[in-house]
């Protein structure tokens, strides 16, 4: 039986001086955005957008408030064999990776999560995989490429992936040194340092069972885009490719679709 909650997270305005929308919680759940635009006649209206989650966190909570909610949970989900998978994602310049992956100052989810499971003594092998205009490549292996492959019952293999075991802190240490050392970044229009490909990294415990977090790359429109070279536009037409595709995905789960478009 597949599960999906939506939760999302309030990034502070860069310009706090910005009037041309603003936000209000009215329940625990909804979110209402209004959004001041002018019509054909130059008339100013106030659009208003309502999105419904099952949780909501604000600029006020912190990267240990989420943890504490939900991180826990997955935690108590693996311990019972109870697979997880965790997508993270948003317009380029949102704060998915700075959520995920934290700063040098301050430890991100995955960080919190790999060392709680360390705390507790449990034993556990690490990976990390990255889908870069349409390739996959082994972040801990000199980028080679991952070949997928398609068994007898339709499950999706990679092939020749590595696998590190965490033994102790010096481990936790190399293995987010080797992520922080070889995703690839660029420039966006929202971002010096911006994540240009997909990132996985997969906890799998003793028990076969795993926990898979995405920090998928951001979405921006080419027209939007500052930065626009033959390069760049053919990143962002593969990473919307790509998450067009997921959307896909979750859309047929959601409905309970016989068949589910891994491939789209």
């Amino acid at each position: 039986m597949t599960k999906i909650v939506t939760m999302i997270r309030l990034k502070p305005l860069l310009n706090s001086s910005d009037k041309s929308y603003k936000i209000d919680i009215n329940k625990k759940e909804e979110l209402t955005v209004y959004e001041k635009k002018k019509l054909y006649d130059l008339s100013e209206v106030n659009k208003q957008h309502i999105f419904t989650y099952d949780k909501i966190y604000t600029e006020n909570n912190t990267t240990d408030d989420i943890f504490n909610n939900i991180g826990i949970e997955i935690v108590d989900n693996i311990l019972k064999k109870i697979n997880t998978t965790l997508f993270v994602f948003g317009q380029t310049g949102s704060g998915k990776t700075h959520t995920i992956m934290g700063s040098n100052e301050k430890y991100g989810f995955v960080n919190i999560l790999i060392n709680y499971l360390s705390d507790m003594g449990k034993k556990f092998n690490v990976s990390a995989i990255e889908i870069y205009n349409d390739v996959c490549y082994d972040i801990l292996n000199l980028h080679n490429v991952i070949h997928q492959r398609e068994d007898y019952d339709g499950n999706i293999i990679l092939a020749g992936i590595t696998n590190k075991k965490i033994l102790n802190k010096n481990d936790i240490s190399h293995f987010f040194n080797s992520i922080k050392n070889n995703r690839r970044v660029g420039i966006s229009s929202q971002n010096d340092k911006s994540s240009r490909s997909h990132l996985q990294i997969k906890i799998e415990m003793e028990n076969k069972s795993f926990i898979k977090v995405l920090d998928l790359a951001g979405s921006e429109r080419a027209s939007q885009s500052n930065f626009i070279n033959r390069d760049v536009y053919k990143e962002n037409v593969e990473i919307n490719k790509s998450l067009l595709a997921l959307k896909e995905c979750i859309r047929a789960h959601k409905l309970k679709n016989s068949h589910i478009p891994i491939r789209s």
